[in-house]
């Protein structure tokens, strides 16, 4: 995010020949929905609901497709939501145009196995730990601000929910795992870029 970087040799890392400079320098929000769909570990044929299919959420999509699981993409803007589609996302849900709840229990009656809430909203929270099934996982993929956050314990109690607490970029190791799904090109990330 900056024209120029004075940094240490620690910091730099080689661009694979395969990646365009232009996608190379998006590798971040791949880094950062990585870590999220890694510690939740979504099993092959698992339900997967995201909320949002902004650039965390579409690269939780994408990694959570690459695990066989079906996902389950909401946002409120069509683009993103035909953007979710493109990377992976088995249903797309816009909460403006239907009955989030019926559509839910509609695709996951008993509830989904993972929810990666991807909004930071505190607002989402609730919402999106009622979505998960007894004993399913819960991400916290959004940053949230600096206030504390507070939940309906007593949802997530009953329903014993995982919960899960990635943070940054994911390091090294989903760095290099980003920029190589680009360069195969199994990640099209290309289609996040939009000039």
């Amino acid at each position: 995010h900056a024209s120029h970087a004075v940094c240490t040799a620690t910091a730099v890392a080689h661009l694979p020949k395969d990646v365009p400079v232009d996608l190379a320098s998006s590798f971040v929000m791949p880094g950062v929905g990585l870590p999220g769909t890694d510690i939740s570990n979504p099993r092959l044929g698992d339900k997967v609901l995201v909320f949002v299919a902004g650039l965390v959420g579409l690269s939780s999509i994408a990694w959570s497709n690459f695990r066989g699981c079906e996902v389950i993409a909401v946002d409120q803007d069509q683009v993103r939501l035909e953007l979710a589609l493109s990377l992976g996302a088995t249903h797309t849900l816009n909460p403006s145009q239907v009955n989030l709840d019926l559509e839910l229990k509609r695709l996951a009656p008993g509830g989904v196995d993972v929810v990666i809430e991807a909004t930071g909203d505190p607002e989402n929270i609730d919402r999106a730990i009622a979505a998960t099934k007894i004993e399913g996982k819960f991400v916290w993929q959004g940053h949230y601000g600096q206030c504390p956050v507070s939940f309906d314990f007593v949802t997530a109690h009953a329903k014993r929910v995982r919960m899960f607490f990635p943070r940054g970029d994911g390091g090294e190791a989903a760095r290099k795992a980003s920029l190589r799904a680009m360069g195969s090109g199994a990640l099209k990330w290309d289609r996040t870029i939009t000039h």
